[in-house]
């Protein structure tokens, strides 16, 4: 998991250099002008938003030549919020604009970056293939969450394993929704925890909750 968050801020902050080279070769100096649309929860949901972030700050103070990297940040409150949002990141000069979450891949992106043919976008979690239209403005940036899931599975089971409840050994998990990278985390949470123990018995449920964030629904599932 660990790896997976340095991952993401890294990506974050190599898109942000990519567009810096780009802004360079158009323009001797120019500053790069960098967009990131939050999803739901804020920037300190612990998750996607905070640590996107992290790699435009880190793009920020880091990549400071050929005029660097100037960063502006669109917080999502509702759903509703996404496409409009996506719409001012890009009429509002961004060379790239960066979308956070599998639920831009739904609609937002196919609706807004084909209008924008000039600028970049980015999608954290999005699969290119699932767009509708294709953008070519556009790329999805997508994680192997069953490895993840996979170590977070084993260290589950070998607790488990060693602390039974009344004899009995069962773990669960709960997605927020039946999202592919949740889907893919669930399953490899399932088989390392399978690997630990094969007697151990998962359970997998989701929360169906619209908007990824709801923390004491989550619980009651």
């Amino acid at each position: 998991m660990k790896r997976k968050r340095t991952l993401l801020w890294l990506g974050v902050a190599a898109l942000c250099a990519l567009i810096v080279g780009a802004t360079a070769s158009a323009q001797r100096s120019a500053t790069a002008k960098v967009a990131l649309v939050t999803d739901i929860g804020g920037l300190n949901d612990k998750g996607f938003n905070h640590l996107s972030y992290v790699g435009l700050q880190r793009a920020q103070s880091q990549l400071t030549t050929s005029g660097g990297v100037k960063g502006r940040v669109f917080i999502t409150n509702s759903a509703n919020d996404r496409k409009p949002n996506l719409q001012t990141a890009a009429q509002t000069g961004n060379g790239l604009v960066i979308a956070v979450g599998v639920l831009f891949e739904f609609g937002p992106l196919d609706d807004v970056a084909p209008a924008f043919p000039n600028t970049k976008f980015a999608g954290i979690d999005v699969d290119y293939g699932g767009l509708s239209k294709k953008p070519t403005n556009v790329r999805g940036i997508q994680f192997r969450e069953q490895e993840a899931g996979y170590l977070v599975g084993y260290v589950a089971g070998l607790w488990e394993t060693r602390h039974p409840v009344k004899g009995k050994m069962v773990v669960g998990g709960v997605g927020a929704n039946k999202v592919p990278a949740i889907v893919r985390f669930l399953a490899g949470y399932r088989a390392g925890v399978h690997k630990a123990n094969k007697k151990i018995k998962v359970l997998i449920d989701y929360a169906n909750d619209p908007t990824f964030a709801d923390q004491a629904k989550c619980k009651e599932t």
